[in-house]
């Protein structure tokens, strides 16, 4: 993704790309990662129909398996722009390609980047104080992600490859704005079990949600 008037050098890309570097050669860690624990969410989304069995609402021990199942899944994700951002600094920081954010870290702490730069790997030391500063915040909703991966490794949020993927699967037409409020809402669900809990059980006869667990996973390189 990405615009093709960008730079040569510039950030990051989905696609394999002669001027950009695409993300998953720098953060073949972080998608690993995402991917192993996509797998346990799948395995908890098949469990539910085995232990539920019936027709009708499922009890409530029986939903929460769908309520764990929606927590790992956001977590992953949180997990996997975390991890691919701070996976990616050192290789785009040996290039040059870091986003605006890079600067203004460097303005706010110079004196953390210079002990960077005294290290044996200095960028690898970047690359963990840059992981100390993301730590403080979450990306899970679509904005959130939108501005960490613009703003600290220059590159694009992949909502037009999700939807091209999504509308490829379900054979329906998925638009970035559809991407992005679904994610949104499931964050929403997600922050309503986790802080404030619910007192109504998953109903097991509703209306299937366009996404499912796989909607998450990242596409081969």
């Amino acid at each position: 993704m990405g615009s093709a008037n960008t730079p040569s050098g510039g950030g990051c890309t989905y696609e394999t790309s002669p001027h950009r570097t695409t993300i998953w050669s720098v953060a073949a860690q972080a998608k690993r990662a995402f991917n192993k624990t996509l797998v346990r969410v799948d395995g908890l989304l098949a469990l539910h129909p085995v232990i539920h069995g019936t027709s009708g609402r499922p009890r409530r021990h029986v939903s929460d398996i769908l309520r764990g199942a929606l927590v790992l899944a956001v977590a992953a994700l949180d997990s996997l722009v975390v991890d691919s951002v701070v996976e990616a600094v050192p290789s785009l920081a040996r290039k040059g390609a870091l986003g605006k954010t890079a600067g203004k870290w460097i303005r706010e702490d110079p004196e953390a980047v210079l002990a960077c730069l005294a290290e044996k790997d200095p960028h690898a030391a970047l690359s963990a104080l840059y992981k100390a500063q993301l730590g403080q915040v979450t990306f899970q909703r679509a904005s959130a992600i939108e501005g960490v991966l613009r703003d600290v490794i220059n590159c694009e949020p992949p909502w037009e490859q999700a939807a091209s993927i999504l509308s490829r699967q379900s054979g329906d037409s998925w638009a970035t704005e559809d991407v992005t409020q679904e994610l949104d809402h499931y964050v929403s669900r997600r922050n309503k079990i986790v802080h404030v809990g619910t007192s109504r059980p998953v109903e097991a006869q509703r209306q299937p949600s366009r996404f499912n667990s796989r909607t998450w996973s990242v596409p081969p390189s």
